[in-house]
């Protein structure tokens, strides 16, 4: 299965890799532990983009309470990649990105009560708590990085073609 219009980034401290797609009203990058993984040992044993990935991260643009901003959710599907770090990279990488490309500099995060993780990474990167939805059991979370540098250095990255080149 073939991804389109998507642009692979390396992170070559941590080996994550991640695509970024480009449909209208939101973003999204693909999260796998690294190239290799996703191009050699998945990929061609499935012949399938998807399959190969650890998990995704994702940026709906919306209005909250009157005012723009992107609301981020993040999953890492695959149990062995959890508590490497991807998620933390993956959602700073995709807040950069959104703030420096998009110029929108206001975030939330919408997360299960029970979700323990990840309230914690948001918390972490953070993300404090201003609502809590009794009939969802979830808390809304807001980072506003107006105050802050979020860098994305499309330098640092490598690119590579949909073939893995």
């Amino acid at each position: 299965m073939k991804v389109p219009n998507t642009i692979a980034v390396f992170i070559s401290a941590i080996q994550l890799s991640l695509f970024i797609l480009y449909p209208a009203n939101y973003k999204t990058l693909i999260v796998t532990k690294d190239s290799e993984m996703l191009h050699k040992q998945n990929y061609e044993s499935t012949k399938d983009e998807i399959a190969s990935m650890a998990g995704d991260v994702n940026a709906f643009f919306i209005d909250e309470n009157d005012e723009k901003c992107a609301e981020i959710s993040l999953m890492i599907a695959e149990k062995n990649f959890r508590g490497q770090g991807l998620a933390q990279e993956a959602c700073l990488l995709l807040m950069a990105y959104v703030k420096q490309s998009l110029k929108l500099p206001i975030f939330v995060a919408k997360i299960n009560s029970d979700n323990v993780a990840s309230i914690a990474l948001f918390k972490r990167i953070g993300f404090e708590e201003v609502k809590f939805n009794k009939v969802f059991e979830s808390f809304t979370f807001r980072f506003d990085a107006t105050g802050f540098l979020l860098y994305f250095n499309l330098e640092k990255y490598q690119r590579m073609d949909e073939n893995g080149n």
